[in-house]
């Protein structure tokens, strides 16, 4: 049944928006491996800081590509930052830890009313005055290679 469902469907090709009327993103040209900031892909190692250092060094040049290869990548929260594309190739998973210690509790005092939010594994740091709203101007994406 689902394959007769499937037949009726069209996909969009690489070329076609999924969004009309919604712009691709456009990166830096500069692109880096995961793997050059000393991370592991052995889904054991805890690859945080790579992340965090990765996505700093394409941020101090304007944006780019962060390649992540084939393998199981540990990590607690990915902080994206403006003009980052995190593209996974065939093959990488990112697994998020389970240690909640990473993923901290912060309470916010919104108009009188106190709430408890924690820290989102992928959470929207780009904008520095609010740390949990991205900007409009803000460009950040999560991409996959061809499976």
């Amino acid at each position: 049944m689902l394959a007769a469902i499937a037949a009726g469907i069209s996909f969009p090709s690489a070329a076609e928006p999924v969004f009309p009327g919604v712009a691709t993103p456009v990166f830096g040209k500069t692109t880096l491996n995961l793997t050059n900031f000393n991370a592991s892909g052995d889904g054991v190692t805890l690859n945080t800081d790579a992340f965090d250092k990765a996505i700093a060094a394409l941020a101090e040049k304007g944006g780019g590509e962060l390649i992540v290869p084939p393998g199981i990548w540990l990590t607690g929260p990915i902080k994206l930052r403006s003009n980052i594309n995190l593209h996974l190739e065939r093959g990488a998973l990112i697994r998020f830890s389970g240690d909640y210690s990473l993923y901290p509790l912060t309470i916010i005092n919104m108009k009188g009313e106190k709430e408890v939010d924690s820290v989102s594994p992928i959470p929207a740091r780009i904008s520095k005055t609010w740390p949990l709203l991205a900007r409009a101007s803000s460009t950040a994406a999560v991409t996959r290679g061809e499976w």
